[in-house]
């Protein structure tokens, strides 16, 4: 995502949960977000939704917040609070830009 921002100035549009945006699909195998996450859910691209500019959000997933926080241990900073990845409203975004 970030070398196709670097290339067009800017980001995908907004899709609905498990759709990759078609002007990723060259710079990704298959389609990830289509698939279920191991927690549950699928992925969901987000462009000016949430806290952030752009994300990545799981939706349809498991709303227990304890499942939540080891998934922002181990990619973030174990508070959904703060960092790049974060609680909004339902989902769990993952800091794009």
């Amino acid at each position: 995502a970030r070398l196709y921002n670097s290339k067009e100035g800017g980001w995908p549009p907004d899709q609905g949960t498990g759709s990759l945006p078609p002007q990723l699909s060259q710079y990704v195998r298959g389609n990830p977000f289509g698939v279920k996450v191991p927690i549950g859910g699928k992925f969901d691209w987000n462009n000016g939704w949430g806290t952030f500019t752009c994300s990545i959000g799981i939706e349809d997933f498991s709303k227990d917040l304890n499942i939540w926080r080891e998934v922002d241990k181990v990619l973030d900073d174990g508070v959904l609070t703060t960092g790049m990845v974060v609680q909004y409203l339902d989902s769990l975004l993952l800091k794009v830009e």
